[in-house]
């Protein structure tokens, strides 16, 4: 795979910035190749964005099983209470895919695609909330791996699908979008990394963020959907999703 270094912040990446009773500690927007992060392959900035992105994105990368993103640290605030939320729209569901992923194969926290379906990985330990969503392909949707006081909470479009204990070996030193780090201790600037896993899709708005102790709400997700989608949800389930704002 053909390696390139991203060098100019085409991306906005944001540190310690709160919202409502969250706190960001990265946030890629996706409007071109994360900035600070290994490129592997030859992801496509392309106009399409969903509508309901907090960013006002009006971009995003497709990657198409081949592309994907390294960071060679781990954003997450600790070992727990803390969350990682992302727009995504699948091109194909075929196999066992990552979508984004702290850590590595021997600790860790991923949503992951399998067949048509969604769920949480607990790397390390297995699932933390089985694959439990169907995903329809061509449709944008908000998928978050939320992990609040040892249990994790599977919410697409900001409404909490399932939840179930975080399970997960200490998080190793990676990060990963669009496929998931196999190394033990993470393989970022490796000329020869090992992943596995790719996406197949458009990816938008990857947000890692921290809470206090019970202090989760999540009002606070980017988790606004496209106008179709709200008609399907009607307007209670528009209060239940509406993020909040300082």
């Amino acid at each position: 795979m053909e390696k390139m270094k991203s060098v100019v912040m085409l991306v906005l990446l944001v540190v310690g910035m709160s919202y409502g009773t969250i706190t960001t500690t990265a946030y890629y927007n996706m409007d071109g190749n994360p900035a600070g992060m290994d490129v592997y392959g030859t992801p496509t900035v392309t106009g399409d964005a969903p509508a309901g992105a907090g960013s006002g994105s009006t971009a995003s990368v497709n990657v198409d099983g081949d592309d994907w993103y390294n960071l060679g640290s781990n954003p997450l605030p600790g070992a727990d209470n803390y969350g990682i939320e992302v727009w995504a729209k699948a091109d194909a569901l075929d196999g066992f895919n990552f979508l984004v992923a702290a850590g590595t194969n021997y600790g860790g926290i991923s949503l992951v695609q399998v067949g048509n379906q969604m769920g949480v990985l607990a790397q390390g330990a297995g699932w933390a909330v089985p694959v439990v969503y169907d995903i329809v392909i061509g449709e944008w949707h908000h998928y978050a791996a939320v992990s609040n006081g040892g249990t994790v909470e599977f919410y697409v479009d900001g409404i909490l699908i399932d939840s179930g204990a975080n399970n997960a070996k200490p998080i190793q030193d990676s990060f990963t979008i669009g496929a998931n780090d196999k190394v033990d201790g993470g393989s970022a600037g490796s000329a020869t990394p090992t992943f596995e896993g790719a996406w197949k899709g458009s990816i938008d708005d990857v947000h890692v963020f921290g809470f206090e102790a019970g202090q989760f709400d999540a009002a606070d997700l980017n988790s606004i959907p496209e106008p179709a989608t709200l008609c399907l949800l009607g307007l209670g389930g528009l209060s239940l999703i509406r993020r909040k704002r300082n």
